[in-house]
């Protein structure tokens, strides 16, 4: 997957001119060795640094190119872990100054997921990693070019891709089991844009047209030896049996949107600022299913022999938001802020579902050959939400400056599920209606900055009428305060900030009370100029219950989660020319719903040789225990040798 990352490395080298000893050149190339002792999906999962050739970093820029020609007087290329990194970087801006600027950007990423104890209900037979993975790939280009920059008018056409494709695995349920299946995604999201930007004194702003297409493409099938399900057995005296399982989708996407930013200054005391937002996408998917087996329907009250299904849907998602606010300097140092947004989105679809079960035998014995089940759906969902907000803001009380805001925020939902959805009648009104939200917001902050302390906080307050979704809070506080001090020369830097959260819904069922506390402390001492020494602390809390409906009985249940973590990192640099030495050590455990403990040094030596020549070594070691059953635990030592050149 990364292979074609490593013929680059050349081609950046050989971009650089005979000019690299007039215009600067920086790069860190070399090579990285990986042992692993343990689980290597989880490590994957979570590092997934890999063995390999790596261009760590590389960064060449130069101006006035080309003297006296008419097309180029700047270039730039910077890269960053191109190779055997799981996330890489690279980007080149070119142009002259007074008539176009151009920049590309380029990122891929891997994401890759294995983990034994992510839904997996086979992990008591000792099953892992688990039949929930993926092993996809993220590659991104965004490309830029403005004509006429600096300008009281300039003009940008732009072009975006974002490809997301890769294997993974799955679990469906059909018949009365669960079978284990592949699963292939390719998708792809193209963007193209063009607008103008104006730069008066007074008024400035820009206004861009742009237009994004996404298709999408999944194929899933059965996978090997996976025909007996994940519950072996049969039911009703049958047994629930897979020879076969195909599913493929694809997806498309069209969205027009536009973007407007407009700001001005009609008089030397008043700002405005206005924005609209508006997108409008159509979604058509077209799937097909091909199942066969022995397999038992309790909805339909027969057994059957596989499934031969077609979804035909389609869907439109129209939004618009549009916002003015205005910004008073009331006096020296007293700024009044107040503004108003409006958005409303009006999502509405529509699906045929065409089902032949075959071969269906009642649950006596009586065959009744095969049974069609045709479903033709249609619901919306209108969204309709204003905010308004007004504050004060004092600038400069002597050391002190204070902010205090209060915003109002209403929403009005009107959703129409069709008839022959499943719908549960909730206490507080079931998936259709009409319905109303007022959410009312208080946020306040303060700073005082003196003879090198700085002390600022922070609480806000929302609190609502009413829920509309299970995620709706009616009550949330949040406070921040954080206290720092650091000396002019950057001897000593220390800071320590605690936060908590705090947000309810205990109504209509819902249930929900959670809270989050964090304490983060850090220091760094510099008491020469060759040594600087490090050191943060931190504990995180956090507990969440909510109420929750179980799918097979319908029944209501509790889920509770409680995390209780610390972490603890201490490092030190050290500077000998021609030698710099930087070691750290981190260290993590968590308990509660999730067990576990990480412990992490990381250590780097850097050595100038002659000239802009130098050399780099790295070590990079992770332990990971889960504290369970020791099926995710690893230990991972990756070492580096780079090749440095810096001028």
């Amino acid at each position: 997957m990364r292979k074609h990352f490593a013929l680059l490395l050349p081609l950046l080298l050989l971009a650089v001119p005979a000019l690299a000893e007039t215009f600067p050149l920086d790069f860190e190339l070399g090579y990285r060795w990986t042992t692993i002792d343990g689980n290597d999906d989880v490590y994957r999962s979570q590092i997934n640094e890999d063995e390999g050739l790596l261009l760590r970093s590389f960064n060449y820029s130069g101006s006035n190119l080309s003297g006296d020609a008419t097309m180029l007087d700047t270039f730039r290329i910077t890269a960053s872990d191109l190779g055997s990194g799981p996330s890489s970087m690279l980007r080149i801006d070119a142009g002259r100054s007074d008539f176009y600027k151009l920049r590309v950007n380029y990122r891929r990423m891997e994401a890759y997921n294995a983990l034994p104890q992510f839904a997996n209900p086979l992990l008591g037979q000792g099953i892992i990693p688990g039949q929930h993975t993926m092993d996809r790939t993220r590659r991104m280009i965004d490309a830029d070019l403005e004509f006429m920059p600096g300008r009281p008018i300039s003009f940008v056409v732009g072009y975006s891709q974002n490809e997301y494709d890769g294997p993974g695995e799955t679990t469906y349920f059909v018949g009365q089991d669960e079978f284990l299946l592949r699963q292939e995604i390719d998708d792809s999201e193209q963007e193209m844009r063009a607008g103008l930007s104006f730069n008066y004194e007074r008024f400035w702003g820009n206004i861009t047209q742009g237009w994004r297409t996404f298709d999408g493409d999944e194929t899933l099938t059965l996978s090997p030896g996976a025909g007996a399900g994940n519950n072996p057995g049969s039911i009703l005296g049958t047994p629930v049996t897979a020879t076969g399982v195909s599913l493929e989708g694809r997806n498309e996407v069209d969205t027009p949107f536009t973007n407007i930013y407009l700001s001005g200054r009609p008089m030397d005391r008043l700002t405005l600022t206005g924005t609209y937002v508006q997108s409008s996408a159509e979604t058509d998917y077209e799937g097909v299913e091909g199942t066969t087996g022995s397999f038992v329907g309790f909805d339909i009250g027969r057994f059957f022999s596989g499934i031969n299904q077609g979804v035909s849907s389609r869907g439109e998602n129209d939004r618009w938001r549009g916002g003015v606010r205005a910004e008073v300097v009331l006096t020296e140092g007293i700024d009044l802020l107040a503004g108003y947004r409006t958005e409303e989105r009006e999502l509405e679809g529509a699906a045929l579902i065409q089902t032949l079960f075959l071969n269906t035998v009642s649950f006596g014995g009586v065959n009744f050959g095969d049974l069609q089940q045709i479903i033709d759906a249609g619901n919306s969902i209108d969204r309709d939400e204003d905010i308004a907000d007004i504050g004060v803001q004092f600038r400069s009380l002597g050391p002190v400056s204070l902010r205090a805001t209060y915003s109002e925020t209403s929403q009005e939902i009107f959703a129409t599920p069709d008839v022959s959805e499943i719908v549960i009648d909730e206490p507080y009104g079931g998936q259709g209606g009409e319905f109303e939200r007022k959410i009312k917001t208080f946020d306040v902050g303060a700073s005082m900055v003196l003879a090198g302390f700085t002390l600022s906080g922070q609480y806000r307050d929302d609190s609502a009428d009413d829920p509309i979704f299970r995620t709706d809070y009616l009550d949330r506080q949040k406070s921040r305060l954080r206290a720092a001090y650091a000396t002019k020369s950057g001897m000593f830097r220390a800071s320590v900030l605690a936060e908590n959260t705090e947000a309810e819904n205990r109504e209509g069922g819902v249930g929900y009370d959670g809270e989050m506390d964090v304490l983060a402390a850090d220091v760094e001492i510099a008491p020469w100029p060759m040594l600087r020494l490090r050191g943060s602390y931190a504990e995180y809390e956090s507990s969440s219950v909510v109420l929750w409906r179980r799918p097979e009985s319908l029944t209501i249940d509790e889920s509770v989660e409680t995390e209780e973590g610390e972490s603890m990192e201490a490092g030190l640099t050290l500077l000998f020319k021609p030698v710099t030495v930087d070691l750290g050590y981190g260290s993590f455990e968590n308990e509660g719903s999730l067990p576990l403990e990480m412990n992490r040094l990381r250590g780097r030596l850097t050595f100038k040789l002659k000239g802009a020549v130098g050399l780099a070594a790295e070590y990079a070691y992770d332990e990971y225990d889960e504290s369970t059953e020791n099926i995710a635990d690893y230990t991972a030592e990756r070492y580096g040798l780079y090749l440095t050149w810096s001028q």
